[in-house]
């Protein structure tokens, strides 16, 4: 079969034909075969790429919604969406396979991304400074450590804020898509007979939770938090502190990108599996963190105990829960995670001042306090 041969002004999406190429221009950017071409394309490196996360290519309503989430880019108006989805109904699907599920309407995928993509947020009034988060006191109207105020002249207005991620929401979402809750049976369907520690989930932490009851769901989520201080400006007086969150019921080779796992190797998690729930910010560090953390651990408290509701796509209705493994940092993090005067410090505890001792022993040096 010979080539179709196209004059210059012709579409290459719909072949219609244009007397001039700015009529041709202003039609391709809203012809529904361009649309599709440039979608399939863009599916199809996000599919060798893994860039879409979410995408369960497999079923209808995600194929849609990753579909849909491209046109969206593309900035074309709704009618023009349902266009190129009646397209792809008649002349594509039920052309190959007139039994075969055809994608749904806009009006259900919008919906489907809707409740897929909420994430909640909490915000909490913050001193300015950085010093605390003030979660409980309604009426505290100036920081104890700084004296700062903590509302604007002559309103309720916070002077500084900090907006914290629901652990609740995040886990959702993923467990509530196809894809990413199998990503998620990673913990429960592992078997480890190789004698060596080869994941979180050979520690003694994981053990010691299953020993007590836990993780009895196979819907049950491990996670581990982080948190780390930077400076975001250059020579300014501001810094910044972020608390991450790393969900560890993905499978490692998922997580981080590595085909294999060494104990004292650096291990790089990959940026979508990075989940950031806080920044703090603020012109010096922290002088109450438990401040800032305590949303966090009492609804991770609640999770823990009660866990949470899940409706999946075909009406199923689980309940997991989500358990932290690990809460760490660089040292400087950690000595303010424990209340730590410093590593280097003799009287290490800021709550009980008592001078600590080196003891030499066989293998280490150990303090004694």
């Amino acid at each position: 079969m010979g080539k179709t041969n196209l004059t210059p002004n012709s579409c290459g999406g719909c072949r219609q034909l244009f007397k001039t190429k700015r009529g041709l221009a202003n039609h391709a950017a809203s012809c529904p075969g361009n649309v599709l071409g440039k979608s399939i394309t863009a599916i199809t490196q996000q599919q060798s790429t893994g860039d879409n996360d979410l995408a369960d290519w497999g079923s209808p309503m995600t194929m849609a919604i990753g579909l849909y989430e491209i046109l969206k880019k593309t900035k074309i108006s709704r009618s023009q969406i349902d266009d190129v989805l009646e397209y792809i109904n008649v002349n594509i699907i039920e052309a190959i396979d007139p039994d075969a599920p055809t994608l749904p309407s806009q009006y259900l995928i919008k919906q489907a991304v809707d409740k897929r993509a909420k994430l909640d947020f909490t915000r909490y009034d913050a001193c300015e400074n950085g010093c605390a988060l003030y979660t409980d006191n309604d009426s505290e109207a100036l920081c104890e450590h700084c004296k700062a105020p903590r509302y604007r002249s002559h309103s309720l207005a916070p002077v500084s804020f900090v907006d914290i991620l629901s652990i609740r929401s995040v886990i959702s979402a993923k467990l509530y898509n196809d894809k990413t809750r199998q990503q998620l049976m990673y913990r429960h369907e592992r078997v480890n007979t190789s004698g060596n520690m080869l994941d979180i989930f050979d520690g003694a932490a994981h053990e010691d939770l299953v020993n007590r009851g836990k993780f009895q769901s196979k819907y049950d989520v491990a996670i581990g938090l982080s948190i780390d201080g930077f400076l975001p400006l250059d020579r300014s007086g501001f810094q910044a502190t972020m608390v991450n969150m790393v969900i560890f019921s993905i499978d490692p080779v998922q997580r981080t990108g590595l085909t294999m796992l060494l104990l004292c190797s650096v291990v790089q998690y990959k940026l979508r599996n990075m989940i950031q729930l806080m920044i703090i910010p603020g012109r010096h560090k922290s002088k109450v963190l438990d401040s800032f953390l305590q949303p966090v651990f009492t609804k991770l408290l609640q999770l823990v105990k009660a866990g949470m509701e899940v409706k999946l796509i075909n009406d199923e209705t689980i309940k997991p829960k989500v358990y932290l493994l690990l809460f760490g940092g660089d040292i400087p993090a950690v000595v303010d995670l424990i209340n730590h005067s410093g590593h280097m410090s003799y009287h290490g505890c800021l709550r009980y001042w008592k001078r600590l001792l080196w003891l030499r022993t066989e293998t280490d040096y150990l303090y004694q306090g």
